[in-house]
């Protein structure tokens, strides 16, 4: 679905308006979509630059481990947690004789 667009324009930008159409061998109205597809692109490509100079600049943070090294660090960062749970789930349902 396309829907109409109307576009005022001084003489100058109908002048350059029609040189693009003349230079991409297209219509006006192809010309215009064009134009806006480049500087669109163009806006995305700028923000995937700034997104990647932040990140390039980031210095706040330590590199990241091996796989091995890091699944060994968060084993042993929950190990303990993992031990007390269990010693509570098997004093908490040990049988008590009651039943």
């Amino acid at each position: 679905m396309t829907d109409r667009f109307e576009l005022r324009l001084t003489e100058a930008y109908q002048q350059k308006l029609g040189e693009l159409g003349a230079a991409y061998d297209t219509s006006t109205s192809e010309a215009v979509r064009r134009a806006i597809d480049e500087a669109y692109d163009a806006l995305v490509q700028r923000r995937r630059m700034e997104a990647l100079e932040r990140i390039l600049a980031f210095e706040g943070g330590e590199e990241m481990p091996e796989p091995e090294e890091l699944k060994r660090q968060i084993e042993e960062a929950y190990s303990s947690q993992i031990e007390e749970s269990l010693s509570r789930i098997e004093r908490d349902y040990e049988p008590n004789g009651s039943d």
